[in-house]
């Protein structure tokens, strides 16, 4: 079975952001280091999460979940700026035979949230730690844009046809009753969803680690409710440093 991977040459990264010369790397993830620094801000629960750390997760929680496709926290960002159709064309033949695609959500560079779509449910669903309606819309509204302009949203099966039958007598009306099950079902209509009851944030920093959390959850990699930031810090570095 072949293992999915964050793939950052397509999905653009800012190379100054890696540049950690002056750090101690402790391990690399899908060939990008992760550093004392990395691992000083997970320590310290004023710190937000970075790009890196998130993205190192996220690699992580794919390789235990073929199905599932991680986008790089470059994704949101590339597609608010352009709407590329070729390259997300390109993009399309990472994601096919997943079940759920996670989309991070970076908001100005001054919060995090995560979109999650649903494929056997046709479903995109956004999380959010300090949930905001205009911000639901609109990173709901960027997404599906984006995975209509790379037909990636199943189409409906056409309408089945049935020709009445000229033949007369019991056969014709036996045969007018019977109801056969079709093979291709259309799937459901696409629904944009904000789940209700979604865990909040009591601080200014942690809107990382519930996007961190969120998608273990949803993915059933690590399952613990009601989160807690502080714990869950460690349970993301030990992840990243002690992959399952």
């Amino acid at each position: 079975m072949t293992t999915t991977v964050i793939d950052l040459t397509l999905e653009e990264t800012d190379d100054e952001q890696y540049n950690t010369d002056t750090d101690e790397t402790i391990t690399v993830v899908n060939g990008f280091p992760f550093t004392t620094r990395h691992r000083s801000i997970l320590q310290d629960s004023q710190e937000w999460l970075t790009d890196e750390i998130i993205n190192a997760f996220c690699f992580r929680v794919v390789t235990a979940k073929p199905k599932v496709h991680c986008c790089s926290t470059f994704f949101y960002t590339k597609i608010a700026a352009s709407m590329d159709e070729a390259w997300l064309n390109r993009w399309k033949r990472t994601v096919t035979g997943k079940d759920l695609i996670v989309v991070p959500v970076n908001w100005g560079n001054s919060h995090w949230a995560l979109v999650v779509y649903d494929v056997k449910a046709n479903a995109l669903r956004y999380y959010d730690s300090m949930m905001n309606t205009a911000n639901s819309r609109q990173a709901l509204g960027l997404i599906k844009e984006a995975f209509e302009m790379c037909q990636l949203f199943p189409e409906p099966s056409p309408p089945s046809t049935r020709q009445s039958s000229d033949t007369v007598g019991v056969l014709a009306f036996i045969m007018s009753k019977v109801t056969i099950n079709e093979p291709n079902k259309s799937p459901p209509p696409l629904k944009l969803e904000t789940p209700p009851g979604q865990y909040q944030q009591t601080d200014g920093s942690s809107c990382g680690v519930f996007v961190c959390w969120w998608i273990a959850k949803l993915t059933g990699f690590i399952v613990s409710a009601p989160p807690n930031p502080t714990v869950f810090r460690k349970r993301i570095l030990d992840s990243i440093i002690n992959p399952p």
